[in-house]
């Protein structure tokens, strides 16, 4: 099995943006700012297609993700994380893991999604 190499940094969320995107579909974005001044974007889609009903719907593992992250990251509004410092952990520059600067809590963002599944409230 080819594993890659996981690399762990810290960064400061500049921007958190919640916006349409030029498909017409919400997307959730935190934006991190590494101590070299390099930028990433963390971005999730908030809506899918749901083919049953041939409509766009909520995907189901947005809140819990978002809730997840103010927890570990120690706060209670979003406008909080803006300028907060964090622990990201990336492998070929996608980030796969956020946590909180002193703690050892992360968040693994995809694991988090897969785990959750389709499950619909």
């Amino acid at each position: 099995m080819n594993r890659e190499r996981v690399e762990e940094q810290d960064a400061m969320i500049k921007r958190i943006d919640v916006m349409i995107d030029d498909h017409n579909l919400i997307s959730f974005c935190i934006n991190l700012e590494y101590q070299d001044k390099s930028i990433q974007t963390l971005s999730f889609m908030m809506d899918e297609y749901d083919p049953e009903h041939n409509r766009r719907r909520s995907a189901p593992w947005v809140g819990p993700l978002i809730r997840k992250i103010m927890e570990v990251l120690q706060v209670t509004s979003l406008k909080e994380l803006e300028g907060r410092w964090c622990r990201v952990k990336y492998t070929s520059g996608r980030v796969q893991q956020i946590g909180h600067m002193r703690h050892d809590h992360f968040v693994d963002v995809w694991n988090f999604v897969e785990q959750y599944g389709d499950r619909r409230d």
